[in-house]
């Protein structure tokens, strides 16, 4: 029966066998390598001692009775010189006092020569490979503790750390290092354990103790701690203590690191933290003062603006009834200057506005189709009459790249044009104003970039005034003398209005030969099957208005407006252009007169008392649903901020008509929203 042999036992280690007998080293090698151990095999001492002095690695099995020398003198003789294998002693007469002596030689074990050897040998070289491979073990272990303790105190000493080593009981300190010492402010062991660096509780000698006797029954723990130097300064340390053996001890190591500079900036953070957000606090409640006055003054400017329309909407409509009545020429000329002297304070008046709105973040892009080209005539008409008295010439050109209708905001490409072209007009005492259109292709193909440009042939620019033109309130001549007023704001409420689209707008010019703005913008490429119904619809809009004679085809009209001069003055220019005219004073009156008479046109004032013009205009179009019917309803409104013609429309209406306006504009409403009625 094989032998289980010790685990990682060193089986390559070979057995050298001593024994003067032939026949029994043989039956020993049979039985041993059996068991799977190398045999060598030797007759003598001085053979054996041979062997021995090789540099390989033996365990011996010795017969005590030799040709030439005991089993015992042998073990001795090795000894002397150095060489001490294990070996187990065998012998034929052996006595208890040859046992002693060959166990105090050292070895492994004393084995008798009768009939039960052979089975007692492999039992015996079993526990012998066991026990070396314990001793290759323990030796191992020993050498990684030495080093391991010689690396350990290595780092002690060295350690820039402050490093202490306390009785995990008592809490006494056993050892410091340099570090330390110089951390503490002391020259020796002696001078620490001497002086008193503990502070007040929770920094204690008591509180430090609980901390030992929680790392010794729980494991590493780590924790701020705070100690007095030697010079009474107070300084701060990062403490991690951890369970170590050394010298065969259990001890504790309080390694600490120390924080007090950062401790310092933390704490000097958190003041200059504390004053930020008390800083916050002030600039917060100055920001909402600020805000708070901002909104006074927009709001007392959107005020302004809407109540200056209202009479200005009177003035100008009975300005422009007059010239349709027989007037001298001089008469005819006094009209004319206080007709554009009404344009001129609207333009004021929207000046204003565009710079409220801007200034309160109101503005907002709306995507809408519509022809470029009769963008471009709408310029050209608006600034017409002005250019004629001053015996200026308009000019127009559209690239042939432009496309048939674009997607954008129409409404605030009109305001940048018009306010360009109307400079251009203002600031020219001869020659012309060249309004022009293109478009280049981006990497989108839905997506063009429109450039425009107003260029005339007017005064120019000083070069020293073209960097500040477009900032707000400003002049290019800002002389007592100055030959054209205006606030300053109109370049600067197109230059916002280009930025909120996207776009730029820069400016070429050279004093006494005229400027040259350039504008662009993004734009979507519009439906190409549109474009033939938007030129008829555009071509519809110039039909004449019908006149006196025409009186079976009448339009039928509701003014709705609580002023009395913009009531009737809506009333005298309808009937001038041949339209049955009735008036009401609130919403509540509209809806009342709706329901008993039909109208082909409403022109509803927004802003009144008892019903608003939003109420009375959601009413009719929910008493229409049950009958069927729909009458035109067109906001004729001095609300104009941005945002209120969208509001107008969302709520049923059809048109807008800003107050103040000028004739022709309401025929246009007349000619759209009535053209079934008189064509």
């Amino acid at each position: 029966m094989k032998h289980e042999q010790p685990t990682n036992q060193i089986t390559s280690v070979p057995i050298l066998v001593v024994d003067d007998d032939a026949a029994l080293r043989r039956l020993i090698t049979r039985r041993l390598e059996k068991e799977g151990y190398q045999i060598i095999e030797a007759e003598t001492g001085a053979e054996a001692l041979r062997y021995l002095a090789s540099t390989r690695r033996y365990v011996l099995l010795i017969d005590h009775r030799l040709p030439d020398v005991t089993g015992l003198d042998l073990v001795k003789e090795m000894h002397r010189e150095g060489i001490n294998p294990p070996f187990i002693m065998m012998t034929g007469q052996g006595d208890e006092r040859l046992a002693v002596e060959v166990m105090k030689e050292g070895a492994e074990d004393y084995l008798l020569k009768d009939t039960e050897l052979l089975d007692r040998l492999p039992h015996a070289v079993n526990r012998l490979f066991k026990n070396m491979t314990y001793q290759e073990k323990l030796h191992q272990t020993g050498t990684a503790l030495r080093e391991s303790e010689s690396r350990f105190k290595t780092l002690f000493l060295e350690s820039p750390v402050s490093m202490l080593i306390h009785d995990k009981d008592t809490g006494e300190l056993i050892d410091a290092n340099s570090a330390a010492y110089e951390k503490y402010g002391f020259n020796s062991m002696e001078e620490l354990k001497e002086n008193n660096f503990w502070m007040e509780s929770p920094y204690d000698f008591t509180t430090a103790r609980e901390w030992l006797r929680k790392t010794d029954q729980e494991g590493p723990q780590e924790f701020e701690w705070s100690i007095r130097q030697q010079s009474g300064q107070r300084r701060w340390l990062q403490m991690k203590l951890t369970p170590m053996m050394i010298d065969g001890v259990k001890r504790i190591l309080a390694a600490g690191m120390d924080v007090t500079e950062l401790k310092q900036s933390e704490e000097n953070l958190r003041k200059t933290q504390k004053k930020l957000q008390e800083q916050n606090v002030h600039l917060e409640i100055e920001k909402q003062r600020a805000e708070a006055a901002s909104e006074a003054k927009s709001q007392f400017l959107s005020n302004m603006s809407h109540e200056l329309r209202t009479p200005l909407n009177g003035l100008m409509g009975m300005i422009q009834l007059l010239q349709t009545t027989t007037l001298t020429e001089e008469q005819a000329h006094y009209i004319e200057l206080s007709l554009h002297s009404c344009k001129s304070l609207t333009n004021v008046v929207n000046e204003v506005l565009n710079y409220t709105s801007l200034e309160k973040k109101q503005q907002i892009l709306v995507e809408e189709p519509f022809s470029p080209v009769t963008l471009l005539k709408e310029m050209i008409t608006l600034h017409q009459t002005t250019a004629a008295h001053k015996g200026l010439t308009l000019h127009m050109y559209v690239s042939s790249q432009v496309p048939h209708q674009l997607v954008g905001d129409r409404f605030k490409l009109k305001q940048i044009l018009g306010n360009l072209t109307g400079n251009g007009v203002k600031f020219t005492e001869r020659g012309a104003v060249y309004l022009s259109m293109t478009t280049e292709e981006t990497d989108d193909p839905q997506l063009l970039t429109v450039v425009c440009q107003v260029k005339d042939t007017g005064i120019g620019i000083s070069p020293d005034k073209i960097n500040y033109i477009f900032d707000r309130f400003s002049q290019a001549d800002e002389s007592n003398t100055r030959v054209h007023g205006g606030l300053g704001l109109g370049l600067s409420t197109a230059k916002e209005l280009a930025e909120l689209m996207g776009g730029t707008i820069t400016v070429k010019s050279t004093p006494g030969t005229g400027s040259c703005f350039t504008f662009s913008c993004h734009m979507y490429l519009g439906n190409p099957t549109m474009a033939s119904h938007i030129e008829t619809q555009e071509s519809k809009s110039f039909k004449p208005v019908p006149t006196a004679n025409e009186k079976e085809n009448t339009l039928r009209v509701l003014v709705v407006d609580d002023d009395f001069a913009g009531r009737n003055i809506a009333k005298f220019q309808l009937e001038k252009m041949s339209c049955q005219v009735d008036t009401v004073e609130n919403g509540r009156e509209a809806v009342h007169k709706t329901a008993e008479n039909e109208y082909d046109l409403i022109l509803m004032d927004i802003q009144m008392p008892v019903m608003d013009g939003m109420e009375a205009t959601r009413a009719i179009r929910k008493r229409e649903q049950v009958t069927g019917n729909r009458t035109s309803i067109v906001a004729m409104t001095a609300k104009v901020l941005p945002g209120d013609r969208e509001e107008c429309l969302s709520v049923g209406m059809d048109g807008y008509l800003a107050k103040p306006f000028e004739k022709r504009l309401l025929e246009e409403i007349v000619r759209e929203y009535g053209l079934e009625k008189i064509s």
